[in-house]
């Protein structure tokens, strides 16, 4: 099981004005560290929030994927290196900053 958000970024960015910093995979604890640094924007802030819920409510992981690509919900989905990020409930390291 598992939910996924199609949006118009490419997945949960460490700096949101680099669109080359999306995580490949992330955690709980790696969204609150983020949301800490100020790196949750704008429309990202309700995502977050859903993953949260859905995660919190039992779903056992949430894939964001762009949906400018033809192939991102394909890549992200049946791909090892997929193409958004996947948030799982623990257990996937922490979040370094954005370099300045």
């Amino acid at each position: 099981a598992k939910l996924i958000l199609v949006g118009q970024t490419p997945g949960i960015l460490t700096d949101p004005d680099d669109e080359e910093s999306a995580l490949p995979v992330a955690d709980l604890a790696a969204l609150q560290a983020l949301e800490a640094q100020g790196a949750i924007q704008g429309g990202m802030r309700p995502k977050v929030a859903a993953v949260r819920t859905a995660l919190d409510g039992g779903v056992p992981r949430v894939h964001l994927v762009d949906g400018r690509s033809a192939d991102g919900l394909l890549a992200e989905v049946f791909t090892h290196d997929g193409s958004g990020t996947l948030v799982v409930r623990e257990g996937k390291g922490e979040v370094t900053p954005p370099s300045a």
